[in-house]
């Protein structure tokens, strides 16, 4: 086992930085950040201006696109609101 392998659990990645995503009173951007794999697929995520938590459905785990895919539709969709914004 590679050290890259005993690490890669415990990290995170992003798998969005958009430059053309709306700001909230002049925050920083936007981003998704996973916080949680199965495997090597990305299952939990969440957007670091709010905090909104998105989740793969199960049965697109087992494929990595799709569960990029699933997380990235789901966090174009939700409009960041300025009362979840995190300090």
């Amino acid at each position: 086992m590679s050290i890259d392998d005993r690490i890669l659990p415990y990290t995170t990645d992003r798998i969005a930085d958009f430059a053309g995503c709306e700001k909230l009173s002049g925050m920083t951007e936007k981003k998704l950040r996973i916080t949680k794999r199965a495997g090597s697929s990305p299952a939990i995520a969440v957007c670091e201006l709010c905090g909104k938590q998105f989740k793969v459905p199960i049965t697109y785990l087992s494929k990595i696109k799709d569960a990029q895919a699933s997380l990235q539709e789901q966090f174009d969709r939700h409009k960041c609101s300025p009362s979840k914004t995190l300090p």
